[in-house]
């Protein structure tokens, strides 16, 4: 998503959830700050075949995964989103990119690092102390910000580590997306709002033709 068709959206998300949007600025600084390269967006692009499957950290998760052929894991293109993380491991899967804000448990995030999965970690005003301690231990990092993109960070749409996995993958190519583990009714009142522009961002993407599936089909709605 162009950066311009994205800042009416982060302005009415900030608006909507009361987030400061000085602080997601302070916040992408400080990741830029510590990022010492530009983005390798060639190689990142590579990473994405033709379908890609997302991983939520909704309580289906197990489940969905028993539901996916190995062999087409293997073949196609892994996105954890934070947590999930650790229950892709747990079946010996590793995600070939992870989206994090890094507000989830580190360690499987920094075990798939050291496997060579790219690590796409997000600024935003909440987590600039996490910033400051895991960045400098992530490896195959690139930066990401709610804001606009600069040399070192990047921003393809997307608000939880959820949606903007989907919006990573369409924007590097994927013909196809499908969701395992995205449960949008089993969450806190808090992380229902955020669900709610998660399901409104997925669906922006869906109008533009932009094929996702989910492998539990009834819980999308």
């Amino acid at each position: 998503m162009d950066y311009r068709e994205w800042l009416p959206i982060y302005k009415e998300i900030t608006n909507d959830l009361s987030i400061s949007m000085q602080k997601d600025r302070e916040s992408a600084r400080k990741l830029e700050q510590k990022i010492t390269k530009k983005p390798d967006l060639n190689s990142l692009s590579k990473k994405i075949k033709e379908k890609v499957y997302v991983l939520g950290d909704g309580p289906n998760l197990p489940k969905d995964l028993k539901k996916i052929p190995k062999n087409q894991l293997n073949k196609q293109t892994v996105i954890a989103a934070d947590n999930a993380t650790k229950t892709a491991l747990k079946h010996n899967i590793t995600p070939d990119i992870i989206t994090t804000d890094l507000d989830g448990d580190i360690k499987p995030i920094l075990k798939a690092d050291k496997k060579g999965s790219q690590i796409i970690v997000h600024a935003h005003g909440d987590n600039q102390e996490l910033i400051e301690k895991w960045t400098p231990h992530i490896q195959n990092i690139i930066g990401s910000t709610q804001n606009k993109p600069t040399d070192k960070l990047i921003n393809y749409g997307g608000f939880t580590d959820g949606d903007r996995a989907i919006f990573l993958a369409h924007e590097h190519g994927a013909k196809e997306i499908e969701l395992s583990g995205f449960n949008f009714k089993q969450a806190s009142k808090t992380k229902q709002k955020k669900l709610k522009w998660a399901k409104k961002l997925i669906q922006k993407l869906e109008n533009k033709g932009v094929k996702i599936t989910y492998t539990t089909q009834n819980k999308q709605k």
